[in-house]
């Protein structure tokens, strides 16, 4: 739950950070844009602060959520040098160097760990049960 709700932050975050300047989208593209970069991250945030699940978070399921981001970095460089193709320019080897690449995937596992810090607080706020009224003793 946790890898996904961050997972789909960071696209629209990066998307609308970086990558928004570099398409120039026209009708049907642009609509599919639109709904994968801005309506399901927008949906997916707020459907987890209105519904949940809570309490299924901690510090080491933050730290664990990373592990599929590193997955796909790792499939994504060595599929690259072998296709000569990166699905996105921050880690473009071929243009940036696997230093460039490398810096730019830092800053993105920062901004994970932090949204994945940040849901793990706000999970546990969001989960305390509100304090009920108590029945007088009989």
């Amino acid at each position: 739950m946790l890898s996904g709700l961050v997972a789909i932050t960071v696209t629209g975050l990066v998307f609308h950070a970086v990558l928004s300047q570099t398409l120039d989208l026209k009708s049907w593209d642009a609509v599919g844009n639109e709904l994968v970069h801005t309506v399901v991250p927008v949906m997916a945030v707020v459907g987890w602060l209105l519904l949940g699940p809570r309490r299924l978070v901690s510090a080491r399921i933050a730290w664990l959520s990373l592990t599929f981001p590193i997955c796909w970095l790792a499939f994504t460089l060595v599929r690259g040098a072998i296709a000569h193709w990166y699905p996105y320019p921050f880690v473009d080897v071929t243009q940036l160097g696997y230093g460039g690449a490398a810096v730019n995937c830092v800053w993105v596992a920062l901004l994970m760990l932090g949204l994945a810090a940040g849901a793990t607080v706000l999970d546990h706020r969001l989960g305390r049960a509100a304090p009920t009224a108590r029945s007088p003793s009989r």
